[in-house]
């Protein structure tokens, strides 16, 4: 499922997940990155671990490199910024940090 800025949307961008980095346990929050070869502005949900200020570690592995070509991927330190989405706001991938 894709998240469309100018579309629908997301209504909240906090999510309840954990993930083990190293040795510890750590929540993260949604965020959302660029599809790139889509044909209309196209935003992919994924998980990223918030490392202060405005900064996130993305954790989520694109399970499907060759069909969906993702502006930033795993491992990626990016700054976010908080947009407007149709049905709340959402926090999106704006470059590396």
């Amino acid at each position: 499922m894709h998240a469309e800025l100018s579309g629908g949307g997301p209504s909240n961008n906090l999510c309840n997940s954990t993930v083990t980095v190293g040795e510890h346990l750590m929540a993260t929050e949604t965020i959302y990155v660029y599809l790139f070869d889509e044909g209309v502005d196209c935003w992919r949900p994924i998980e990223a671990v918030h490392e202060g200020e405005d900064k996130y570690r993305i954790v989520s592995v694109n399970s499907n490199p060759e069909d969906e070509h993702r502006e930033f991927s795993a491992g990626d330190l990016v700054v976010c910024e908080r947009r407007r989405f149709a049905e709340g706001h959402g926090l999106v991938a704006v470059r590396r940090a």
